[in-house]
Order: C-alpha cells, then structure tokens, then sequence
C-alpha cells in the first residue's frame, strides 16, 4: 500500500509539474478567473463552442476562464443561477436566441433584458431549407418549384421542424405564405432528418452546420439558404435575400453580463472578442463548424442593436400566436 501511494504521489507531482511548463498551473499572471456560465452540459453545441473560445480568450486577457455548467429546464436554470452572480466584470453567461423567446414566453421568472448586458455575439448559424434527393427528382428542385408544387397540391407537402413555437416556426412563417406548407414538430434533429430521407415529411428546417455532411454527398438537396446574401460554402444555392422575403433567420450566441457590470469591464472582454475573430484558429473553428456563412462577430453596441431587431421580431411572432407573456418598450 505505501508503494502505491509513493508511486500515486509521485504522479501527481509529475503532472503538476507538466501543467506549470504549459501555463495550466497558474490562473494567469495575476491570478484572475474568469467565469463563463453555460446553460446546457457538456457536449452541447455550447460546450463545443466555448472549450474553443476558452484558450484563445485566456491569451487575450491573461486569466484563467472557467467554463461553469449549469444545466437544466432547457438552459433556465443557468439563467437564473448567472443572475445571482455578482456584476464584477469576471462573471458571463453564454446565451441563444432561446433565452430571447423564453424571456418573451415569460419562462424566465425575471425579465432577462434587464438582468444582463450584452457584452458581444460570437456566432451566426444560417438556417437551410433543405429536401431528400428522391424528392427534388420526382416532386421539386428549387423553392421556386416547391411553391408552385404545394400550391397545386393543396396539403400535399410538409417540412419538418424542432420548434415550431420558436424560431423554425418564424423560419416556416418567412418561407411558406398563406400556410400552404404543413408544419411537423419533431424531438431530435436525427429524427427529422430521418423523416426527410425516408419521405415521411418533404422538407426540413434547420441549421446549416447540422447537414452539410448530407448535402455533401447529395443525399440532401438545399433549395434555399435563409440569409440576405448566398453563402460562399454553397454559393449556387439561392438566398432568400434575392428572392425578395425577408427571412434571414439563425441560431446565434452571444456573451452577456449581469446587469451593473461597468462598462470598463465589459468593454475589455469586447475588446478581447473582437481580437478572437480574426484569429485563425477560431476562423477554422467556425468554418468547420458552418458558422462562417456571414458576419458573426458584433461588438456590445452591434449586439444590442440586434437584440433589440431579435425582440421585435419574436416579439411581433409570439402575439399573433398568443404566446407573448412578457412586453417590453412600447408595448408596456
């Protein structure tokens, strides 16, 4: 037993003295730690993002940032943890749209656009309007054709969704005029895309960084990529900008700090942020991840003028379907 425990022993001085040489020893030069809450668990596109982002910030700021999980309720009981948390200038929480339409659902116990301050958007996903190859050989190729298609062929064609009281229900309503195209909710992105493959529904909304393998080997076919210019990864795909509809509707995300935070503090992780996206290796992070289809960095005054244009649109979807709980600015 004591051999065992010189031996464990000695390990772990070993591995401390390897994480001293490599910088993991110490939080930074002066000690300081950073906190970054994260309202899903680990392996959740969140994670995935931040454990990117986490070297590259620890460089720029020259302090150790910690990746706090906090997950549950779909991401509300990070929320309300990060609330709790003092405006100190070391404490963020990584948000979506999602905590945008459940603050407006009225899911969040506290109105979140006055808790927290935004700091910077990080990322832009582009949603693609994609159909299986069989289907765009025997029924419709382009949007153009799928409209000409449902309309002939009145409850004929169905696109499949995740959330149809959220933003791929505000994607249909930008895509699919006068409801021409039956909505179905599935659970899992796997199991919509299944749907699609196997002709159970004839379309599918969703983020392009989650098919692009697909599209890559033809299984699926993208008919529209929702953004207000092409996409250089798939620049022969139109874009509903073109096409006249304003639908460019994404997954993004986005730093924010507890309400009070000083504007020094906050500027100084902005600062920090905008130094990162013209990093290279978070450029290759995001092009491998298919978050580089347009502009995704905002600074904290961009962030908060497309927070405001979010609020307006979610808020103007969720009244006309009776979903609104909570009103903000004019609407108090």
């Amino acid at each position: 037993m004591r051999n065992r425990t010189v031996i464990f022993l000695g390990i772990m001085a070993l591995a401390a003295a390897v994480a001293g040489l490599i910088g993991l020893a110490d939080p930074g030069a002066g000690g300081e730690t950073i906190a970054i809450i994260c309202p899903w668990g680990v392996g959740s596109v969140g994670d995935g993002m931040l454990c990117a982002l986490k070297p590259l910030l620890e460089e720029k700021l020259d302090a150790d940032v910690e990746i706090r999980y906090v997950e549950g309720e779909g991401g509300l009981r990070g929320v309300r943890y990060a609330s709790e948390m003092p405006a100190d200038g070391k404490h963020f929480i990584f948000i979506t749209q999602s905590m945008v339409i459940n603050d407006l659902k009225g899911k969040i116990e506290f109105p979140f656009r006055e808790a927290f301050e935004p700091v910077a958007r990080l990322t832009d996903a582009v949603y693609i309007l994609s159909t299986s190859f069989d289907t765009a050989c025997s029924l419709f190729g382009s949007y153009r054709d799928m409209l000409a298609y449902a309309r002939s062929h009145p409850g004929g064609i169905a696109c499949g969704a995740l959330s149809l009281s959220g933003i791929d229900g505000l994607a249909m309503e930008k895509l699919f005029p006068d409801g021409i195209v039956t909505p179905v909710e599935y659970d899992s992105g796997k199991a919509l895309t299944q749907a699609v493959l196997e002709g159970e529904v004839q379309m599918q909304i969703c983020c392009a960084g989650e098919i692009m393998g697909l599209i890559e080997r033809n299984d699926l076919i993208p008919l529209v990529v929702l953004s207000d210019e092409r996409l250089a990864m798939l620049p022969d795909v139109p874009c509903t900008g073109e096409l006249g509809l304003n639908a460019a509707v994404g997954t993004w995300s986005g730093l924010c700090a507890p309400a009070g935070t000083e504007k020094e503090k906050i500027e100084r992780i902005c600062s920090a942020l905008s130094e990162i996206a013209e990093d290279p290796g978070w450029i290759r992070y995001l092009t491998m991840s298919s978050y580089n289809g347009r502009g995704a960095f905002l600074d904290t005054a961009g962030f908060e003028r497309f927070l405001e244009n979010e609020y307006g649109r979610y808020t103007a979807f969720l009244q006309q379907r009776g979903l609104l709980k909570r009103f903000y600015g004019e609407m108090d």
